[in-house]
């Protein structure tokens, strides 16, 4: 049968429209700059952990990075670019998800834009991230959690779990008072992200005292900064939480910005 697509007919791929209807999938994002990528082997150990907790099979590192080789030679003109990797089940059945044999491999691309350097207005909103440690293709709470918090005049959401503070929709996130920085624990439930991992050894080196572990909304009163960290926009200020409003200039933001932008790549 064909599938129509805004009154047009589209592709009737089977292997994409299971992706487009169902969203069983796990991705990773990053950015690629002339052919290097910040923890390239992080990513790629994210996406074979999660495929196997998914699926109970994943793709070997080779096909991974074949599959990127490829779209870089498909897309030569991109010097630098944001790029998803997506795996999800091959001849997927809706009635039998759990028989999953082979796994197809996506890699889509956009055209990198200047990450904004305006600090952030994040809006408290109870929400939960679907299966929070893997990074799945089913962002709908995230999704509304940031439009809610857009719809108060907020720039994002920041994702609270009975009182908890875990993450953003798209981001992990840091507080800071002196030379101590704190960020959720793993077992908060959030996403253990690549660059979250990569800051965390950053701030050891530049000396801060790192402390991983539950922050409830309550203490927020108590830090003197904040920001928040991804692969495509590397660290970010928190402007303000709610009302509370927060140190942008604070030295330990700059500091650790300076020293992820400084961190060796990986060639693919």
């Amino acid at each position: 049968m064909t599938a129509i697509l805004n009154q047009q007919p589209v592709s009737n791929d089977k292997e994409l429209l299971s992706l487009a209807l169902y969203g069983f999938a796990s991705f990773t994002s990053f950015y690629v700059i002339d052919n290097h990528v910040k923890g390239l082997a992080l990513h790629i150990e994210r996406l074979i952990n999660d495929a196997t907790a998914l699926f109970g099979v994943a793709p070997s590192t080779e096909c991974i990075l074949a599959n990127l080789k490829s779209f870089i030679a498909k897309n030569k003109a991109l010097n630098s670019f944001g790029a998803r990797v997506t795996i999800f089940p091959a001849d997927f059945s809706l009635a039998r998800p759990g028989e999953v044999s082979s796994l197809n491999i996506l890699v889509t691309g956009r055209s990198p834009s200047k990450p904004s350097e305006q600090p952030l207005a994040l809006k408290p909103i109870a929400a939960i991230r679907t299966l929070p440690q893997h990074k799945t293709a089913n962002m709908t709470a995230n999704l509304m959690a940031r439009a809610e918090a857009q719809r108060d005049g907020f720039d994002d959401a920041l994702m609270i779990d009975d009182g908890i503070i875990t993450e953003g929709p798209t981001w992990n996130v840091f507080f800071g008072q002196n030379k101590q920085l704190f960020t959720p624990s793993l077992d908060c439930g959030i996403l253990p992200g690549v660059t979250r991992r990569l800051l965390l050894d950053c701030a050891i080196h530049s000396g801060l005292e790192v402390i991983e572990r539950p922050i409830a909304v309550t203490e927020l009163n108590s830090f003197d900064y904040g920001f928040v960290s991804n692969a495509m926009i590397g660290v970010q200020a928190i402007a303000k939480v709610g009302e509370r409003s927060f140190d942008c200039d604070a030295l330990p933001i700059n500091a650790l910005y300076q020293q992820y932008q400084a961190l060796k790549s990986d060639h693919l």
